[in-house]
Formats: C-alpha cells, sequence, structure tokens
C-alpha cells in the first residue's frame, strides 16, 4: 500500500520539483504548475508502480496531493 511520502516522493520527480513543495494540501496544477500531460504521467507511474488501473473519468477529480494519494488508495 502506497503512503503519503511515497506518492508525494512520485510527484515530485515527475514534476521535477522538490518533494518539500509537494504537501497534502497542494493543488496540482495551482500550485505545483502541473499541466494535463504530467497528471496524465503522474497518473501513468501511479498504476505502473503500484499495478493499479484508475479510470479515466476518475483521474479528472485529482486536484490535489490528498485527492491523489486518497484515489490510489481507494484502487489498491
Amino acid at each position: 500500500m502506497a503512503t503519503m511520502a511515497e506518492i508525494q516522493s512520485l510527484i515530485a520527480t515527475q514534476l521535477g520539483i522538490a518533494e518539500g513543495d509537494v504537501v497534502a494540501s497542494a493543488r496540482i496544477v495551482e500550485d505545483l504548475g502541473a499541466e494535463s500531460s504530467d497528471i496524465a504521467n503522474i497518473v501513468a507511474a501511479i498504476e505502473d508502480k503500484y499495478g493499479i488501473k484508475v479510470p479515466e473519468d476518475k483521474i479528472e477529480n485529482f486536484k490535489t496531493v490528498q485527492d491523489i494519494f486518497a484515489g490510489v488508495q481507494s484502487y489498491t
């Protein structure tokens, strides 16, 4: 099962930013500067790492780091 720290690290790596900037309440687009292609890459990396499949219609609900973490928890 994924931990918040693992998800934060993965997001930081995918976006090329410092892990310290990736806090649970950070908004993926507005605060971290991600674009839609970045979000797709984050989700793909999560799916690969944890062997899960996130339904495409659920990805649009990922607005914050916490949302992504909660989504990963619900699909593992």
